[in-house]
């Protein structure tokens, strides 16, 4: 968060100083990948936006990308 939060992306303090214990509390010790996506938008034009994703796979190529970014369109 604190990346997204320092290239101008609209990130809340609550996000950027949550602790391992917050994170825990939230998430659990076991989840999903998909459940740490990220979507945020830049602090001065929300059309500007950016997708973060942990894909399970150890190597991401173009159509693991695509999946991600588009997964209606698989």
């Amino acid at each position: 968060m604190q990346m997204l939060n320092d290239r101008g992306c609209l990130v809340g303090d609550f996000e950027v100083n949550e602790t391992r214990a917050g994170f825990l509390a939230k998430f659990g010790d076991t989840f999903k990948t998909e459940d740490l996506d990220i979507k945020k938008s830049k602090r001065n034009d929300n059309t500007d936006e950016i997708y973060v994703f942990f894909a399970d796979e150890s190597k991401v190529g173009s159509k693991t990308v695509k999946t991600c970014c588009n997964p209606d369109e698989e």
